[in-house]
């Protein structure tokens, strides 16, 4: 892990909060996996999901500064993204070999689990939860255990009947998408509803909480046990609210999706949402319903870029700058980028040089290197890789210069080749030939990226650091209609590359 060092010396909090989450995971592993440990590799979840939600607990109890479960929220996307698709699975996947094992890996068991987990702790009651985790230690110390086993001592604990329950968040895959209906009058109930986000049928049981903003910023919580399709529940004391965010304090798992009136009001009026959990969830909810094409990705990137200098929490901070670079590169014309990009490239190049953290900083500048646009943008790239340092801050690491570069081959810049070359011979060792070797398949050139993905296939020499490495660059959006005939080989080839390569 590299860690971000400020002027001071200080290791960056977002940084902290990593190495934190990374110890403490190991730490559970301790009881969860070696103390007790999965029977097969199906239950991968029962040790990896585990210690997850065991780091972030840990985190809430020992590290109170930093915020756990705004980084457990930020870590569950990429479940979410999983969760949505055809290829998705379910957190317990039957497993006929040891060799089949390495494709269990994932998003599903490392961020799904632990979600679940959180779940079942809010469904069943924080002492409930407790009591039966100690129990599954205690009756498994020094053996195996299965998810049977868990769902057991969660029956034992709580006298309840909980197999279809268990079943549908351990054994079916995908998820439910949320919404919170607004009283078509006043005095009307609020009616809740959800929807298989795959076109598989089924509800997933679940308890969580919402909340209901007004127009002075003061939230009320009301909880919700939503057992199937729809419920409802009478509207909070006090009036008509402006924002009402369907998932406050991120306790369900699933697509919670903001009402039309929310989303507008929130566009308009963020402030109204003060604590980091609740407002990263708001961001989250706004980008969902551009993702669902129910905002416009150009409208967001507005909203993110008078949200960007005000933003101190570094795991929301870091979700917006990603969001940004990806909703103007990936979703907007080419006319709508070269309308938005001096906005855009301007609020990065300010927090670039004015944020209060070098890890802000640092952050807001290799942003600009993901998405820089324009000729001024592009220009001001070309100045920090011929620019000394700028003050308080290092030289710009190599991965950071080739970074640099990779934008301008995208972008097609003139001279681009020349500084490729000039910095390949500059680098040495392994990690920076192999940025090298990365920015090169950025070029703007079809055939070069044809020769990449033939070297990919049949090079058995290639280092896979070096191929993941240079799938980003391969694969950049804008190039989209050079690398799409490729597409085909390199799908007919995973059987192959599974069976013959590492996880």
């Amino acid at each position: 892990m590299v860690a971000v060092i400020d002027s001071a010396g200080r290791v960056e909090r977002r940084c902290q909060l990593r190495r934190a989450n990374t110890i403490l995971h190991e730490n559970s592993h301790q009881w969860f996996g070696n103390l007790v440990t999965m029977r097969w590799f199906d239950d991968l979840w029962l040790k990896e999901g585990f210690a997850n939600f065991a780091a972030a607990r840990a985190i809430e109890a020992l590290l109170p500064e930093f915020d756990a479960w705004n980084a457990l929220r930020a870590a569950k996307l990429s479940a979410y993204r999983t969760d949505a698709t055809a290829g998705t699975t379910a957190i317990y996947q039957p497993l006929a070999n040891l060799a089949d094992a390495k494709s269990v890996y994932g998003a599903i068991v490392y961020t799904k689990a632990p979600a679940v987990l959180r779940q079942a702790e809010t469904y069943l009651g924080r002492d409930v939860f407790e009591r039966a985790v100690r129990r599954l230690v205690r009756e498994h110390a020094y053996g195996n255990a299965e998810w049977s086993d868990l769902v057991r001592v969660f029956e034992a604990e709580s006298g309840r009947d909980l197999a279809a329950w268990a079943d549908v968040w351990v054994k079916r895959r995908g998820m439910a998408v949320v919404r919170v209906a607004r009283p078509a009058q006043r005095g009307d109930p609020y009616v809740v509803t959800q929807t298989p986000v795959l076109p598989e049928g089924g509800v997933w049981p679940m308890r969580f909480e919402i909340g209901f903003i007004d127009e002075a910023g003061v939230m009320q919580r009301q909880n919700v046990l939503l057992e199937g399709a729809i419920t409802s529940f009478e509207a909070p004391a006090g009036g008509v609210p402006a924002i009402i965010i369907p998932n406050t304090g991120d306790l369900g798992y699933g697509r919670f999706l903001l009402d039309e009136t929310s989303a507008r009001n929130l566009l308009a009026r963020p402030q109204l949402v003060a604590d980091n959990l609740t407002r990263a969830l708001t961001i989250d909810a706004l980008w969902e319903r551009v993702r669902d094409a129910e905002l416009a990705p150009a409208e967001f990137l507005h909203f993110a870029i008078a949200q960007l200098p005000g933003e101190r929490d570094p795991v929301t901070y870091a979700g917006l700058l990603a969001r940004m670079a990806h909703a103007f590169r990936a979703w907007l014309s080419d006319a709508q980028k070269g309308a938005l990009a001096p906005a855009l490239e301007a609020a990065l190049i300010e927090r670039m040089n004015a944020a209060a953290t070098r890890g802000e900083r640092l952050q807001a500048m290799r942003a600009l290197a993901d998405c820089a646009y324009s000729k001024s943008g592009l220009a001001t790239l070309i100045a920090l890789l011929d620019g000394p340092p700028r003050d308080g801050d290092a030289a710009l690491a190599p991965r950071d210069r080739f970074a640099m570069i990779e934008r301008l081959l995208v972008r097609n810049h003139a001279g681009a080749g020349a500084r490729l070359a000039v910095e390949s011979v500059r680098a040495s060792g392994e990690d920076t030939a192999s940025y090298a070797f990365a920015a090169a398949a950025a070029a703007a050139d079809a055939s070069i990226k044809a020769r990449y993905v033939e070297r990919f296939l049949t090079d058995t020499a290639l280092a896979e650091d070096w191929i993941a490495e240079a799938l980003g660059p391969l694969n950049a959006v804008e190039h989209a209609g050079m690398t799409a005939p490729l597409l085909d080989r390199a799908l007919g080839a995973l059987p192959s590359l599974k069976a013959r390569h590492k996880i």
